[in-house]
């Protein structure tokens, strides 16, 4: 046989085995990144769950949080708002304001009421 006829055929060879070696690879590849995939997307399901169960658990906390400062503030008795509320916190400082405009206001009255003023002020 031709010299030249079997160098060719050996390199068709080669070149198809090369050819079925990539092919086999790029399959590997594939499936080894489908797996990643797969398991990519089973973590992400599983983080989502844990921060879903986690940002309920908080909410309950911080519900349960405001409740306690409500009843806390609630059982003081005392005339400061609702420090959990900026409604409730415009208000008393309306309310003030009006009562030092109406009263004769002097530095005497302004001390009387300065406690309460900066406990509002400290506690938010």
């Amino acid at each position: 046989m031709d010299p030249a006829k079997l160098k060719a055929e050996k390199q068709e060879r080669e070149r198809q085995l090369k050819m079925i070696r990539e092919a086999a690879e790029a399959e590997l590849r594939s499936q080894i990144l489908a797996e990643e995939n797969r398991q990519r997307v089973h973590h992400l399901r599983q983080s989502g769950d844990i921060t879903q169960r986690h940002d309920g658990r908080l909410l309950r906390f911080l519900q349960e949080e405001r409740c306690r400062l409500e009843w806390e503030n609630f059982i003081s008795c005392s005339s400061l708002p609702e420090l959990t509320q900026l409604s409730s916190i415009n208000t008393f400082f309306a309310e003030w304001v009006q009562n030092c405009e109406e009263r004769e206001t002097n530095l005497e009255t302004v001390f009387k009421y300065t406690p309460e003023i900066l406990q509002v002020n400290n506690n938010n």
